[in-house]
């Protein structure tokens, strides 16, 4: 998997910032980030939850909405991915040219 391009400082305090509140939430299985020319980077969230159940979603919207709140002027785009509504392989859906930040 190739490495992407060091996030500039504010995005790294966003992603920190969602990272420090995602990795205690036991669904959480990975953060991936990718890097897009002239779009703002993507936070992939990896979840192993119970299909469609929003009750294991709605922790992780809110723990995104707090990192943004926390980091005003900073922009990505967050996605959510949960193994278990998958019916691809996960590497078919995930961006091929992201970096885990975070891995249970």
């Amino acid at each position: 998997m190739p490495r992407l391009k060091k996030p500039p400082i504010a995005v790294s305090s966003l992603i920190r910032a969602f990272i420090a509140e995602s990795r205690l939430l036991e669904q959480v299985v990975q953060v991936l980030v990718e890097t897009r020319l002239e779009e703002y980077p993507r936070v992939w969230t990896v979840i192993d939850a119970p299909a469609f159940e929003f009750a294991y979603r709605e922790p992780i919207f809110e723990a995104q909405l707090r990192a943004s709140e926390a980091c005003p002027d900073t922009w990505v785009e967050f996605r959510l991915v949960n193994l278990n509504e998958l019916t691809q392989p996960s590497d078919t859906v995930l961006p091929a040219g992201a970096v885990a930040v975070y891995q249970r």
